[in-house]
């Protein structure tokens, strides 16, 4: 087996990081950042703890952000979006499993979010989100490549 020399860069830095985490107690390389794979569900577990009255850990900041939905047409549909993470990027829109999720760009928005301005609106897109659907997940992400998830949103009934 022939292994490029960068791989066996790549991966001896890995080990000797692990094992450093490992030999100094009060290291968090490891566990100061959930893994990309399982970050949504890691940002499900937080905004249940927070729902149930546990006090965010020191540093962490609310992972639930509100949302209403509203009729703009026969067809099209607006989402309110407040309380949003100052790190948002993106709020993706979800619909249904195995449907692709509208991404909404709000990277402009984080001043007015910052300020308190209230609700801030965005169209959706009526060939994703069609008034007749029900959004099951709204997802907050940080990020341009991987879109790393960051805080949900309430699921929203059809319009």
């Amino acid at each position: 087996m022939n292994i490029a020399k960068q791989d066996f860069d790549d991966l001896l830095k890995q080990i000797r990081r692990i094992g450093d985490s490992i030999g100094n107690s009060r290291s968090r390389a490891i566990s100061n950042k959930v893994p990309r794979p399982v970050a949504a569900r890691h940002v499900d577990y937080l905004a249940l703890r927070q729902q149930m009255g546990r006090e965010p850990r020191q540093g962490d900041v609310s992972v639930i952000f509100a949302a209403t939905r509203e009729r703009t047409s026969a067809s099209t549909s607006d989402l309110l979006l407040d309380k949003l993470p100052l790190n948002a990027t993106v709020v993706a829109v979800f619909t249904g499993r195995g449907q692709a999720a509208q991404e909404i760009d709000v990277s402009g928005t984080a001043v007015a979010f910052a300020a308190g301005s209230g609700p801030q609106r965005f169209p959706l897109d009526a060939s994703k989100v069609a008034n007749n659907q029900v959004i099951t997940r709204l997802e907050a992400r940080r990020g341009r490549r991987g879109r790393y998830p960051v805080a949900v949103g309430p699921r929203l009934p059809a319009v």
